[in-house]
């Protein structure tokens, strides 16, 4: 069997020698080469279809045996290119995918115009411009994630790309073209850098959908049609109960923007829409519900002397309450007596049930929407049950109890004269307050809004507003006796519901705190201090101490010289006081593989534990130096020479100057790492010169070729020949 295979082997062979056959000839029919720009280079993969550029510089011409443009699926462009030229490649129709390595800095206009199979794009991460029309009527694109490093998108850049759903904006971009995204299918659109140009119509949507689009206010905005709405991106919807409406009429029954911040300041996003839609946005600027009006109703019987909006899904109702702008998502309400009101005093009441999605209810009445004194309880069907309302049994403060009483001290007393809203602050007191409806609610967590202080002949009073983390607001008034010294009276009060009795607490001096070992409520940063919370283990009172940033993050060594053994230097990090942080505790360091060759290594420190943020740096491996050998002078010339040093470099520099100090120095370079000697001619007779040499090695950086130099060499002098 052996000698039939040898045999048919060295026919094949015989006949590829008499015939000319090429036994590489199927593999050439399979792949297409040639050039496609002064440096850059193509081939074309018949079988994946897949175009690979490779070189340097710019595409931006084809030749003859360029592959037709619907015959490309799959374009690589391999890194040292560094721009896509006009129109190379438009109108390729059948083109799904680009990868572009992170050498390519710009897009030529036209570039991709009219690739409509185009779905997916993978950008350069150093890609600075993106040129007018270059992605024009890719109609299949859904997801675009520019990097940062995109400062320009020109006019008409990703015109008429109708399928785009998802757009992630660059952080540095500065300038947004004309029509730039003319024709989408966007719904929100976040621009995160400050300063842009935002150009005519850039983000015009399909048809009449409406697109919102979140930047900073210093956002330059040139003139734009309807249905786009720039918001302020600081005062986007946080949370569905704190949606607002900007403005509203009546006539068209239409709305304006309404996303706010959570403090409740509420902007106009524009000109009214022709669609009546209810808008909501989640924390992330995407728009999750597009709910249909189908009516707006203002009526004199609402208990909140406002509106409500009737949406066609689910007819959810949306309601605004307390400040006219809020607004709140019920399921539905009704009058429970519509035919007759209750009368307190000189007001009426119309008693309402509210009902919630959860199909959880209450009842509240027009003025105070509380359940006061009313006249009689009500009576009412409710799930086929009978449920009796006892609205005329007014709530009061049964009782109340300070629960962290013991550690109160006279540091409490000392800023009551004036009541200082911030030193209150400091005594974080918590309430448990007993409700005649059998209710128990604790005041917690609360601010002061504001006090007044007053002079009391007999000591000192203050009256402070609290409010607690659900909205709810109660006045706590404190009063001091110096007869009593040891005693300080706390009453709540409540515009709607009745006051409490005083409570006396007394004052415990000699209570020491014992602290937890505590807990970190703010971790520290490059930037900012963080905070750590104490609590006492007794008394549960709290304390705080600043946790210092982090200041200093440097490397023990930043160059170092081959010796073919890895290198790599220690860490520091101190915080803002000096302090070293520990490794392992404090933060981890992230070194990168090899740190053996010459080269650029970057060194990164990630923070942990009380501390969050991280820091890369870099340092050098260069090459290995060389000496003066001799250096011999000629007419007008000298040559020098020097130890070969081939191990991890390029090449060689020599330098030579009339200085010893080599002012006005002439560097010569020398390419080939064996070369040992090199003549310098053309020098001027007679005349003293000071030679030195030294190594390099070019590396790549970033995409970019680099030369790592060693240090000089020890001078030696010659004075050349006549």
């Amino acid at each position: 069997m052996k000698k039939v295979i040898s045999i048919l082997l060295s026919i094949l062979m015989l006949c590829s020698v008499t015939t000319g056959l090429d036994l590489t000839a199927y593999a050439a029919d399979t792949t297409i080469t040639g050039k496609c720009g002064e440096n850059a280079t193509y081939a074309f993969d018949k079988n994946t279809k897949t175009l690979t550029i490779s070189g340097t510089g710019v595409i931006d011409s084809t030749d003859s045996n360029f592959p037709s443009s619907d015959s490309i699926v799959s374009l690589v462009i391999k890194n040292g290119i560094t721009g896509i030229g006009a129109w190379v490649f438009d109108e390729c129709k059948n083109l799904v995918s680009i990868y572009m390595s992170d050498s390519v800095t710009e897009i030529g206009e036209w570039a991709f115009y009219q690739c409509t199979a185009l779905e997916k794009v993978a950008f350069s991460e150093n890609l600075t411009t993106i040129g007018e029309m270059a992605f024009g009527e890719c109609s299949k694109i859904s997801s675009i994630r520019l990097p940062n490093s995109v400062k320009v998108i020109e006019n008409q850049a990703f015109y008429e790309c109708t399928g785009l759903k998802s757009l992630t904006l660059s952080t540095n971009l500065v300038s947004i073209g004309d029509y730039a995204f003319q024709d989408n299918s966007l719904s929100t659109v976040y621009i995160p850098s400050d300063h842009v140009r935002v150009g005519d119509c850039a983000f015009l949507p399909n048809d009449d959908n409406a697109l919102f689009v979140f930047c900073n206010s210093t956002t330059q905005i040139d003139t734009d049609v309807y249905h786009v709405y720039y918001v302020d991106k600081a005062t986007a919807v946080k949370n569905f109960k704190d949606l607002y409406s900007s403005d509203y009429d009546w006539d068209h029954a239409t709305l304006y923007s309404f996303v706010a911040n959570e403090s409740g300041t509420y902007y106009s996003g524009g000109d009214y829409w022709n669609s009546d839609y209810m808008y909501i946005f989640d924390e992330d600027y995407n728009l999750v519900n597009s709910n249909k009006i189908d009516s707006i109703a203002e009526d004199e019987g609402d208990p909140t002397g406002g509106f409500s909006f009737n949406l066609e899904k689910g007819h959810t109702y949306y309601f605004p309450y307390g400040d006219s702008n809020r607004f709140e998502v019920i399921k539905d309400y009704q009058y429970i007596d519509p035919d007759k009101q209750y009368i307190q005093g000189d007001f009426n009441y119309n008693c309402l049930k509210v009902v919630y999605p959860d199909d959880s209810f209450r009842v509240e009445n027009y003025y105070g929407r509380n359940n006061r004194n009313l006249s009689q309880p009500v009576t009412q069907q409710y799930c086929g049950k009978t449920v009796t309302f006892s609205l005329n049994d007014p709530v009061t403060f049964k009782s109340f109890e300070v629960l962290n009483s013991k550690c109160i001290d006279s540091g409490l007393v000392s800023v009551l004269k004036a009541c200082d809203d911030k030193a209150l602050e400091k005594y974080p007191l918590v309430y448990r307050l007993y409700l005649s409806n059998g209710k128990i609610y604790d005041i917690k967590n609360y601010s002061v809004e504001g006090g007044s202080g007053g002079g009391d002949p007999d000591g000192y009073s203050c009256d402070c507003l609290y409010s607690t983390a659900d909205g709810r607001q109660f006045n706590i008034g404190f009063r001091y006796n110096k007869s009593t010294s040891n005693e300080l009276k706390i009453q709540v009060n409540n515009s709607y519901l009745d006051s409490s009795p005083f409570v006396v607490v007394k004052l415990n001096d000699k209570h020491t705190h014992t602290w937890n070992s505590g807990t970190v409520t703010k971790k520290a940063s490059l930037t900012t201090n963080g905070v750590k919370t104490y609590t006492c283990k007794s008394c549960k009172a709290t304390k705080t101490e600043a946790i210092p940033k982090v200041s200093n993050i440097k490397l023990s060594k930043t160059a170092y010289t081959y010796n073919g053994k890895v290198q790599r230097p220690g860490v520091t990090v101190k915080d803002s006081k000096g302090k070293a942080l520990k490794n392992g505790t404090d933060y981890k360091i992230s070194y990168p593989k090899g740190m053996k060759n010459v080269g650029k290594y970057t060194v990164k420190v990630t923070l942990k534990g009380n501390y969050s943020g991280s820091k890369s740096m870099t340092y050098n491996i260069n090459p290995k130096g060389t000496g003066v050998s001799k250096v011999k002078a000629a007419k007008k010339s000298f040559k020098v020479t020097w130890k070969k040093q081939a191990t991890q470099i390029t090449g060689y520099q020599v330098q030579y100057s009339t200085s010893s100090k080599f002012k006005s120095a002439k560097t010569v370079t020398i390419s080939k790492n064996k070369t040992t000697s090199k003549s310098v001619n053309k020098l001027s007779a007679k005349k003293k010169y000071y030679v030195r040499v030294r190594t390099y090695k070019t590396v790549k950086i970033g995409g970019k070729s680099v030369k790592l130099y060693s240090g000089w060499s020890k001078a030696k002098s010659v004075t050349t020949k006549k």
